[in-house]
């Protein structure tokens, strides 16, 4: 009669435990730590070894201000960021250690939602480290070091992905509280993140008015999506925030447009060599410009005073302009690449986590256009087809893929400088939404293939 020794019987139990998706979560971790290591304990300019830019200096100095000052809330950067590095008590090391900490937490839970959704086991796994891959791509990962929004701002918006698939599927008692908490800080650490804020507090609205879900939940989410994003953008016009982006989108690009400078000039803008001179050499003379230098005077005036609403009235009569106008750094927009820059603050990711990386979001900008285009063709068909709680999460992930269009046109032409960095969360968006939406299609591909029932979906 054989014997069962307490080793085996402990053998098996690991087994069960030791599976595949711990595995991928547990190089994941560890390759995410590593990186994070290399800044924490490496040596840079000012400690640590870290990404500045221009706007680090801006939110060590807003987390200066007392919490109970104006100044603080009206930063000229929002503040979920310098509220972090005051809970911190300004340690950089301690700042790459937390914002490496939640992006971990944020993107392991975001994929094991994700995961949840296929009806196949092996293809919800795959999708699960298909989805950490993107984490460790050089366009997410690097931010990891930064003392900027990028890091914090994916993190929060993965977050919220994440938890409400997992409301839907595979609820937990922490989802719902968590999903609110999250949504709120996500909106004042990014103005662009308020307007999911929104549209989370509008489709709430929706569910009440169809009277479909908990109707307790949907109003708190409701009046916390819309307050959330009403308190940033209130936040927001206190600190002028737009000024900056509007001054730097009609001296570069709007004057560098003879079509649409032409419309600005009938309009009332200075068509002179100050203007001409600003257009060509914007970083040389911004500092002139801002600081009301007597030959800027008359475009600032008129920026000041009619730039805004000319702006937006061009926009909203120039669809052809709005649409048109990106195409051409359509790759920059959804594909941005930070090489030079990882490569300048000595943090460019190591070999095995950026050919990982490169899976989850390949620098293929043509084939991930293509990609883009397919996968919105194929879901958009299964949704037609789709019925109860499955055509519910469906027409999210098909939302969140069409919502990259929007996205993109309100990162372009909301700022004429640093493109690329304005546009990691569009890119980690994008490639959220093409993985997921892929596995739904192949999935259901398969099952018309299937004989007999295919295996009922963990939705």
């Amino acid at each position: 009669m054989p014997v069962t020794t307490n080793a085996g019987t402990a053998t098996k139990r690991a087994g069960r435990y030791i599976n595949f998706e711990t595995i991928v979560i547990a190089i994941f971790v560890v390759l995410k730590l590593i990186y994070m290591s290399r800044s924490v304990f490496g040596t840079g300019r000012i400690g640590p070894r870290i990404l500045e830019g221009n706007d680090s200096g801006l939110y060590m100095q807003s987390a200066n201000a007392s919490i109970f000052s104006k100044t603080f809330y009206a930063a000229r950067g929002p503040l979920g960021y310098p509220l972090l590095i005051k809970l911190l008590f300004h340690n950089l090391r301690a700042i790459i250690v937390a914002q490496s900490i939640i992006s971990i937490a944020s993107w392991t839970l975001m994929a094991r939602a994700m995961a949840a959704i296929p009806s196949r086991r092996w293809l919800g796994k795959g999708l699960m480290a298909a989805l950490l891959a993107i984490a460790l791509s050089a366009p997410a990962l690097i931010w990891d070091a930064g003392i900027l929004t990028e890091s914090l701002s994916v993190s929060l918006f993965v977050l919220m992905l994440g938890l409400g698939i997992q409301l839907v599927t595979e609820p937990r008692r922490y989802s719902f509280g968590l999903f609110i908490l999250a949504t709120a800080y996500a909106a004042v650490t990014r103005d662009t993140n308020a307007m999911f804020a929104a549209v989370f507090g509008f489709a709430a609205i929706v569910g009440l008015v169809l009277r479909r879900g908990p109707r307790r939940k949907l109003m708190i989410l409701a009046v916390v999506g819309l307050a959330s994003a009403t308190i940033a953008m209130t936040f927001s016009a206190m600190a002028q925030r737009s000024y900056w982006p509007l001054n730097e989108t009609i001296t570069i690009r709007i004057v560098g447009d003879p079509d649409a400078r032409q419309e600005f000039v009938r309009a009332g803008m200075p068509n002179d060599y100050a203007t001409d001179l600003l257009n060509r050499d914007y970083g040389v003379y911004s500092d002139a410009f801002v600081g009301n230098d007597p030959i800027f005077r008359p475009l600032r005036t008129w920026i000041d005073r009619k730039g805004r609403t000319t702006y937006v009235k061009y926009l909203l009569t120039h669809p052809r302009y709005v649409v048109t106008k990106p195409w051409p750094q359509r790759d920059f927009l959804l594909s941005p690449q930070f090489v030079s820059l990882a490569n300048y603050f000595g943090m460019t990711p190591d070999t095995i986590t950026s050919t990982i990386g490169g899976f989850g979001s390949p620098n293929l900008p043509r084939v991930f256009e293509w990609w883009l285009a397919i996968v919105i063709l194929g879901l958009g068909a299964v949704v037609v087809r789709s019925r109860g709680r499955a055509l519910f999460v469906r027409s999210l992930i098909f939302g969140l893929l069409l919502f990259v269009i929007p996205h993109a046109l309100l990162v372009y032409h909301a700022d004429a400088l640093e493109i690329g960095r304005h546009s990691v969360t569009l890119s980690v968006q994008a490639h959220i939404a093409a993985w997921v939406a892929s596995a739904i299609v192949v999935d259901q591909v398969m099952n018309l293939f299937t004989r007999g029932q295919p295996r009922k979906a963990r939705l």
